[in-house]
């Protein structure tokens, strides 16, 4: 199986995309793709749970994402970017 990854979101300079990637293994990431230059995969958040929905916050400065860290789906924030 290939990895799938799936856009969410833009960067707030717009210069990549903010997407869920599922691994072979199962995990559930997130990452940056550039959509400039080498067009390289960049991980953002790569745990031992799932984060996946990511959206940038209209200022670009806040990432929304949601993750099962806790045993249930909920909903975190931090600084973008990272």
């Amino acid at each position: 199986m290939r990895d799938y990854i799936g856009a969410c979101a833009w960067s707030g300079d717009g210069k990549s995309i903010i997407a869920e990637q599922m691994t072979p293994g199962g995990f559930v990431d997130v990452v940056s793709l550039a959509i400039e230059g080498n067009r390289a995969v960049k991980p953002l958040l790569q745990e031992k749970w799932a984060e996946f929905q990511p959206q940038i916050s209209k200022d670009g400065r806040w990432m929304a994402y949601g993750s099962d860290e806790s045993g249930q789906e909920e909903i975190y924030v931090r600084p973008f970017p990272m």
